[in-house]
């Protein structure tokens, strides 16, 4: 699944997946739901109100506006899990980096503070967290 990573490096990032799988689940669900009821709604109100004859009526508006209005709060929703997936995905990274027995105290909380502060960062600084742990206990193994 991922490229050019180690057995124990694709575990951990395959155990990170998992534990976010059910907000990514419910975020990919409400993501295409609100992309079809916005676009079915814009769809017919515009086409309700250049290419019907007459004036559409008021319900027809109110209904077609009541399903886009649902679709935009689904993709907010979207956007709050989303949040709360990264947040859970950082919490996960650095509990993982903590219990590391190969790195010092002052690699951990290096590593710890860079997720803290740069958010942004947090799965470029596992990945090279991981790599730093493997080769370290490779040197521990091989002593």
């Amino acid at each position: 699944m991922f490229m050019n990573l180690s057995n124990n490096m694709e575990q951990e990032m395959e155990k990170m997946q998992e534990s976010l799988a059910p907000l990514m689940k419910k975020m990919s669900k409400y993501s295409f739901a609100s992309i079809l009821l916005v676009s079915f709604s814009v769809l017919n109100l515009l086409s309700a109100m250049f290419f019907i004859d007459g004036t559409p009526g008021t319900v027809t508006l109110l209904v077609l506006a009541g399903i886009g209005a649902f679709g935009m709060a689904l993709n907010k929703e979207k956007k709050h899990y989303k949040k709360e997936m990264n947040k859970q995905g950082n919490e996960y990274i650095m509990e993982r980096i903590k219990k590391s027995r190969y790195l010092s105290e002052g690699r951990v909380s290096e590593y710890v503070n860079t997720i803290k502060d740069k958010q942004y960062l947090a799965l470029t600084s596992f990945y090279n967290f991981l790599r730093e742990e493997e080769d370290a206990k490779k040197q521990y193994l091989y002593q």
